[in-house]
């Protein structure tokens, strides 16, 4: 099939009337939708459907070009496209970040965050009441938290943009709880891991992770969700051996709250260091 043909895109079942699942095998890839990536494109900017449109988004991850990341991008900066294909968009550029395409997609997306989210070289004052924005901003920090060189390596200003997310992060005008999305960021923070990472990275984020305990103790967020994601923060940075084990953070919290949510995830943090760690529990003694 070349690009001269009269078919734009092709669709098997499009109405969803089928109880039955489509996997092509031309390629290795499952997101790969048996086309070739111009007519993914046209799927993606013309079609209408939106299942049709985050099909398309998918199968873009599969052809690593600038091209593809075009295309990505121009679902990411229409706001008139809905955001499950929006955020299926940016999941895809995080797969190309590529040495094949210059890292290019991450350059992009962070364009993007800039031109969108800050002004002034800072992150503007929190404002979720778009969900659509709300949830693009959410994949948005994902996408470049997870970004990795070919070495698996976090890039440094992936790193940079997550400090200054949490360090200049405002709420203050925000109608709505911040919790959710603090404790994400905490917790993606805490899966980086830069090339010359050492202890001083570590206690960093570690001192990023004891900020926020504070601060959810004072301003008490729903659920204490965002002390859950601290101290799944640790968990993370233990298991990773960034970090010797603490068990005083999570058998306080596990003996001592008073909302269930809370002595829960410290209960489980606890479990998965026993078990991946092979470490035998050690309780606080009184």
């Amino acid at each position: 099939v070349g690009a001269n043909v009269p078919l734009l895109w092709l669709r098997v079942d499009p109405h969803q009337e089928w109880a039955m699942r489509v996997r092509w095998t031309g390629r290795p890839d499952a997101r790969w939708s048996g086309q070739p990536e111009f007519m993914c494109r046209e799927q993606l900017e013309h079609d209408r459907d939106v299942a049709s449109q985050q099909e398309a988004a998918e199968a873009l991850a599969t052809f690593p070009t600038h091209s593809a990341i075009d295309a990505l991008m121009w679902a990411v900066y229409d706001s008139s496209v809905f955001f499950r294909v929006r955020t299926a968009a940016i999941a895809s550029l995080v797969l190309l970040i590529q040495p094949a395409t210059d890292y290019s997609a991450l350059t992009k997306l962070m364009r993007y965050f800039r031109e969108t989210y800050c002004e002034g070289g800072q992150v503007r004052p929190n404002d979720f009441s778009d969900f659509s924005s709300y949830h693009v901003l959410k994949s948005l920090i994902e996408a470049i938290a997870c970004a990795r060189d070919a070495y698996g390596h976090s890039p440094s200003e992936a790193v940079a943009l997550l400090l200054a997310l949490l360090d200049d992060n405002d709420n203050s005008t925000n109608e709505y709880d911040d919790g959710y999305y603090l404790g994400a960021i905490v917790r993606l923070l805490a899966s980086t891991r830069t090339a010359n990472d050492g202890a001083m990275d570590a206690e960093g984020v570690v001192m990023q992770i004891r900020r926020h305990l504070r601060l959810d103790a004072l301003l008490q967020s729903h659920g204490r969700v965002l002390t859950r994601c601290c101290l799944q923060a640790l968990t993370q940075l233990e298991l990773a051996g960034r970090r010797s084990v603490n068990w005083q953070f999570y058998w306080r919290y596990e003996r001592d709250s008073s909302e269930p949510l809370l002595r829960l995830t410290a209960a489980d943090c606890m479990m998965r260091v026993c078990l991946l760690l092979h470490l035998p529990f050690e309780p606080l003694s009184g």
